[in-house]
């Protein structure tokens, strides 16, 4: 029986047996349950969570069993459980070689004589290399066997095109198929170097990653891939090119739609080790480090070796031990085991007591160092110098603070300091532009060659960590909100990461009754060479963008209603423009979908974008407009619009409001094919409806 994620301290029983228990909430696990089966009979199978003892997380976590579970049926004598690993330790442009171990289980009473066949399936199944071996296995044994498979022509694996490839492993005899498993893989090669950065299948890039936590707002920890579909793409297009599991495994679903859908990760295990990091969370998971530290690490490790998107490990984050001498113990440990059942991949870890893991040692026991806010703490150019062999990443960077269609005036010219407003929201222009915030972070991770690349603090709100009280319940760091939806901050990313795309983005909103003939700063975010910025068809002026302050600047713009409007120059040559209109009054809700078909398996959703619209038809991005809810065909599975603040059930679908202008419903799809319909209703203006087909 198999299970991908129970939070936490499970025990699973049969028939009133305990088959076994698991304290870690993050770790995929698996019992054997053959003796305890009552054969012929009805069975009982239970599950106990006992999640009383909290806090136990710094974020929110989830309880119970909140990822799928199976029972896998096999011959006695099977492959074990993630018991194919495929490495590509050769990779040339007419050849890959790729070495299969295969760990097989043999619990028949007799020695069995079996063939391994490996075969290698392109993307339309066709099989485009095989090898066939012949071994040995002796009564209740478990044993490696080791192949090298040949494939003429690799197709490489990669952020663009992230090629993959289907291994099919079978072990029969001549007279019978024991058992066969398919696992998808990828041919890649991945460098750190210490004084070129990161490099994939020999180009040089930066790293642009975000950091994410495992939770989806509304849904918490339990999260259908679909989910997990749309916010990745919603990174690729930002340019990301990377995730990091900040500070636990995730769902195997989310690292098979990372293969296919082309984004790198770093996987991170452990969020803390021997000693608790705060005393408000005294109960987290160095109670059980001694006895199940090895075997978690192992698992996930066994578990999540054959994903190609997977480039680097991650052992821990801001431990307490880096400071002290037994630090580097437990760090040598663990990067053994990550050596022992990964060859193949390099192993970090998250710091951010730089002096004191420099001093002890603690540092130097990973192959490349990692630098939670190695910039904002001053430690990239001294320990270049102290250091020069030492592979680096930026684990963890600044990003600030923002809530989406957030604006706070007056705009301060000292954006030294972040600031808030009375509300208890962040502003939506980036205060730490000139320090530690977005723009100088990515500037300095940009300069510095040796630096693989940085993992901005968070690239999507989530729920825990709150910089402020309750009832604030999301964190506020994302360049996303928690539904999904780009801030501003999310332009300011995709102006510099994402080359292949034209970014012009214009900020604040420009619906501002009652700011008439005040000042309003606009800003600006682009890759163009040059912007023009005109209000009501009258010219402010054309800027040049520059390093200094990455984003363009009208500090002087007198509020008046109508259109702002920018103009995007590329060599002199006109290439885009971009209108943000002042809207009138709410008159009618629209509903938007990311999908226009899904299945019928009860586990696909759709998303739904709620926003409403003046009698101009255009978006007003100031309402907070309410509206009830009506689903039809499909399960309701949240409502939600990003506000930080809401404290209400996401459940309720009567008098929701949009959060400046946005709100998001998600629905599932049941076993049955009916159309999922959603009715969005006011008791003030004109309502909508939508359909999506399910088949």
């Amino acid at each position: 029986m198999e299970f991908e994620g129970v939070y936490q301290n499970s025990e699973v029983f049969i028939n009133g047996v305990l088959v076994g228990k698991r304290p870690n909430g993050w770790v995929s696990f698996s019992y054997e349950i053959s003796q305890w089966l009552d054969y012929g009979e009805e069975n009982l199978i239970a599950v106990r969570v006992t999640n009383t003892d909290m806090p136990n997380s710094r974020w929110y976590s989830g309880s119970g069993i909140y990822r799928p579970a199976r029972i896998v049926v096999t011959d006695p004598l099977h492959i074990k459980e993630w018991g194919v690993f495929i490495s590509t330790p050769v990779v040339k442009k007419e050849y890959a070689f790729a070495k299969v171990n295969s760990t097989l289980t043999n619990n028949y009473s007799e020695v069995q004589h079996v063939r391994i066949i490996q075969q290698v399936l392109d993307e339309k199944g066709h099989i485009v290399a095989e090898q066939q071996d012949d071994y040995s296995i002796a009564a209740h044994k478990e044993q490696e066997f080791s192949q090298m498979v040949k494939i003429g022509n690799p197709k490489l694996w990669g952020i663009d095109n992230p090629h993959l490839y289907t291994l099919k492993t079978i072990v029969r005899n001549k007279e019978r198929e024991y058992d066969n498993v398919r696992n998808s893989f990828g041919i890649r090669t991945v460098v750190f170097d210490k004084d070129k950065g990161f490099s994939l299948n020999g180009i040089g890039m930066k790293l642009k990653g975000v950091c994410l936590h495992q939770d989806a707002g509304m849904l918490g920890s339990a999260v259908p891939p679909m989910v997990w579909e749309r916010r990745i793409k919603i990174l690729k297009d930002m340019g990301c090119n990377a995730i990091r599991t900040g500070h636990s495994p995730f769902d195997p679903a989310f690292y098979a739609l990372c293969d296919r859908m082309g984004m790198m990760v770093m996987n991170e295990v452990f969020d803390e080790w021997t000693v608790h990091k705060l005393d408000n969370v005294p109960f987290g998971y160095n109670q059980y480090w001694d006895e199940w530290h090895a075997r978690d690490l192992t698992d996930i490790l066994r578990r999540d070796r054959n994903h190609p998107s997977v480039i680097l490990w991650s052992v821990g984050n801001e431990s307490i031990e880096q400071a002290f001498p037994h630090g580097k113990d437990i760090a040598r440990e663990l990067v053994a085991i990550c050596h022992r059942e990964d060859p193949s991949r390099l192993v970090t870890c998250g710091n951010n007591k730089h002096k004191e893991a420099n001093l002890t040692g603690f540092a130097d026991e990973f192959d490349v160092v990692g630098y939670n806010y190695g910039h904002q703490f001053g430690m990239y150019a001294p320990d270049r110098i102290r250091y020069p062999e030492r592979r680096v990443i930026g684990t963890e960077n600044t990003r600030g603070n923002s809530t989406r269609g957030y604006y706070s005036f007056p705009v301060p010219e000292d954006y030294r300091m972040g600031w808030t407003s009375k509300d208890e929201y962040f502003s939506s222009y980036d205060g730490w532009t000139r320090i530690y915030g977005q723009e100088n972070e990515w500037k300095v991770t940009r300069d510095l060659d040796h630096v693989a690349g940085m993992f901005i603090w968070t690239g999507i709100d989530y729920l825990g960590e709150t910089s402020w009280p309750w009832p604030t319940k999301y964190s506020d760091f994302g360049a996303i909100d928690a539904c999904g939806f780009p801030k501003d901050a999310y332009y300011f990313y995709r102006s510099v990461w994402n080359e292949k795309e034209v970014t012009l983005h214009l900020l604040p909103h420009w619906s501002w009754e009652g700011r008439e003939g005040e000042v309003t700063p606009v800003w600006c975010y682009t890759n163009c060479d040059e912007v023009e910025l005109f209000l009501n068809g009258k010219s402010q002026g054309r800027k040049r963008f520059n390093d200094d302050i990455m984003h363009l600047e009208w500090k002087d713009i007198t509020y008046e209603p109508g259109v702002l409007k920018a103009v995007g120059y590329r060599n002199g040559k006109k290439i885009a423009e971009k209108e943000v209109v002042t809207a009138g009054e709410p008159a009618a809700f629209s509903i938007e979908s990311d999908v226009e078909t899904i299945r019928a398996n009860n586990r696909d959703v759709a998303h739904f974008t709620v926003r409403v619209k003046d009698e101009e038809g255009r978006t007003v991005p100031n309402a907070n407009t309410a509206f009830n809810v009506e689903v039809s065909g499909g399960r309701l599975l949240g409502i939600d619009n990003g506000d930080p603040k809401y404290v209400g059930s996401f459940m309720e679908t009567r008098q929701r409001t949009l959060f400046n202008g946005l709100a998001l419903v998600i629905v599932q799809a049941t076993g049955e094919k009916e159309d999922i319909k959603i009715n969005i209703t006011s008791d003030n203006i004109k309502g909508d409806e939508l359909k999506v087909n399910v088949r």
